[in-house]
């Protein structure tokens, strides 16, 4: 019980469980923190391009920052 009070959980379905959320929508929140680093700050700023969604983000994230870049309308 310590550990979930820590912010600790084993697994997705605890997750889930605790936020009473699907365990498939917690994992795909999950995956945003894979987001590059200047992806993340632009959205938080508010400069991300328009046609980048929330939609589009839980759809599917490129592994590498320069395809995540590239597929989310960000030009380096």
């Amino acid at each position: 019980m310590e550990d979930r009070r820590l912010g600790r959980y084993t697994d997705t379905p605890e997750i889930a469980a605790h936020f009473d959320m699907n365990e498939v929508h917690v994992r795909r929140l999950l995956r945003l923190n894979f987001l590059a680093p200047d992806i993340i700050e632009a959205v938080v700023d508010g400069r991300q391009p328009r046609s980048l969604t929330v939609k589009q983000l839980l759809r599917a994230i490129p592994s590498t920052w320069e395809d995540q870049r590239a597929a989310f309308g960000f030009s380096r």
